[in-house]
């Protein structure tokens, strides 16, 4: 049997209550990870399925007692606190209690509510072969919102939604940040990966939502106080030590080329902080540059890139040990194989998504790369469109008139993105009910259950002072013939 997903937002209704979101499938036997990610738990492996189903009425406490036994009394389950559904998709409890509130700094009144999603504009990246698609995610959006607006909102507000492109190749960033912080005031923003400057609304005063990878210290100092910056990855320092620990066995009796940085100076700091200190104590033998340039299409860039790719060569290394992003990562490559050297390629998370593909194929590095490896904290768009929670997400937009992509492209997986974005904040929103506050979003979002998300490897989740929700990174090998990445070796685990 399968409830019409469509029904999903059908459910929410308006005066005080939001009913639980119905599931969009029944006994879909997918086996995708939904287990405990919590703080005090290790993530499960991938082909464990555990899911709470969603509640239409709030249970009230029991009381039991079997004859000679005390009475027991089990407590009462709070009916607003959000659930993870038969599809493994986040659900809304019912609305909790309070009087609307308006306020003009939270962008809230009586019965609206603003939210705001930034993206990069991936058109002008297409154009030129640096992006799957030209798909405006942002608009992937308003079907899902507009069908919560026409079941009478949440909790009695309707969402005014402010959709924000912006062309990273002509550095628009910063002019996003001001368009949902000083044009318009938010009660929440989602910013998508590649959005560099989401730290700039929590430095606003706005809660962020963010996909793109930071700093702790970054997300700590644009949070403040009430900490009001969320990040889905996990911090740069999280993802760096995992990825070498992981390959550090390899790297013992072999020279080792690191090749490591970014744009943004907190990058570099972090393999200053954390990964070279390792290599140091583990003895290993390596030889490292950094660079806080784009790629080489940047005059630096290219400067340092050849430098490195010069000496590699040079002294013969076996490994390229690698922590740069997109160009840098196959530009290197390249350069390296030109000078007559392919060595064993290892790198932390580059882009972790389709993007990889392209740039090898773009940088004519498919051959030259075949067999890399890549510590990822997403699956491969390929295989994201096996998991029951993207499937759903696909199935409602299309029911909501949107266009059916094929599982496995970008697109495909653009839509289960958003769209759980728009799962968490109904139950957010639904949690803390008509009386907003930011210190009330702030403890839904902490006491959220474990979601999926952002092409997730395992379930995400965040907790009491907890800002980063990655709990695992898995290796992705590459092969150049097919230009595909796959999943290889054990789940590691991350400390939140």
């Amino acid at each position: 049997m399968r409830v019409r997903s469509g029904s999903r937002w059908a459910r929410l209704l308006t005066l005080g209550m939001v009913m639980a979101l119905a599931a969009a499938a029944c006994g879909d036997d997918d086996d995708d990870a939904a287990g405990s990610g919590d703080p005090t738990t290790a993530p499960v492996a991938d082909d464990a399925t555990t899911t709470a189903p969603a509640a239409t009425t709030a249970p009230a406490a029991t009381t039991t007692a079997a004859p000679g036994d005390p009475t027991t009394t089990t407590a009462a389950v709070d009916p607003s606190i959000p659930t993870v559904g038969a599809d493994e998709r986040l659900v809304a409890g019912t609305c909790s209690e309070g009087t609307a509130n308006a306020d003009e700094d939270l962008g809230i009144t009586e019965d609206t509510a603003n939210i705001a999603l930034v993206s990069i504009d991936f058109k002008p990246l297409a154009d030129i072969g640096f992006a799957a698609s030209g798909l405006d995610v942002t608009q992937i959006a308003t079907p899902f919102i507009d069908a919560i607006n026409d079941a009478g909102g949440v909790c009695g507000r309707q969402i005014d939604y402010q959709p924000v492109l912006y062309n990273i190749l002509a550095r628009e960033g910063g002019a996003a940040c001001l368009k949902v912080t000083e044009d318009r005031r938010n009660l929440m923003v989602f910013g998508q990966g590649g959005w560099n400057e989401t730290t700039c609304v929590a430095e606003a005063g706005t809660i962020v939502i963010g996909q793109q990878d930071f700093a702790e210290s970054a997300v700590e100092a644009a949070g403040g106080d009430l900490g009001i910056m969320f990040a889905v990855p996990p911090s740069i320092e999280q993802a760096f030590r995992a990825s070498v620990q992981n390959y550090l066995p390899e790297l013992e009796g072999k020279k080792v080329g690191v090749f490591y940085g970014a744009v943004f100076p907190q990058h570099g700091d972090a393999i200053e902080e954390v990964v070279l200190p390792i290599l140091d104590e583990a003895g290993i033998d390596y030889i490292s540059y950094r660079t806080d340039f784009t790629g080489p299409s940047d005059p630096q860039g290219a400067a340092i890139q050849s430098a490195a790719a010069t000496d590699f060569v040079g002294q013969e290394v076996d490994i390229v040990l690698g922590f740069t992003q997109t160009t840098h990562h196959v530009g290197i490559q390249g350069e390296m194989a030109a000078q007559g050297l392919i060595p064993t390629w290892l790198w932390s998370n580059v882009g972790s998504n389709s993007a990889n593909e392209l740039f090898a194929k773009a940088f004519n590095v498919q051959e030259i790369a075949d067999g890399e490896r890549i510590m990822s904290y997403t699956n491969p768009p390929s295989l994201t469109g096996d998991k029951a929670w993207a499937k759903s997400c696909n199935e409602q937009y299309v029911e909501l008139g949107g266009e059916e992509f094929e599982p496995g492209t970008f697109d495909f997986s653009a839509v289960a993105n958003i769209c759980a974005q728009i799962d968490l904040m109904a139950a957010v929103l639904t949690q803390v009910g008509p009386e907003v506050s930011q210190e009330k979003i702030v403890a839904s979002l902490e006491g959220l259950p474990p979601f999926h998300m952002q092409g997730t490897l395992v379930p995400k989740q965040w907790g009491p002072g907890v800002r980063f929700a990655s709990r695992g990174m898995q290796e992705l090998v590459y092969d150049g013939s097919t230009n595909t990445y796959s999943i290889q070796g054990e789940l590691i685990e991350i400390a939140p």
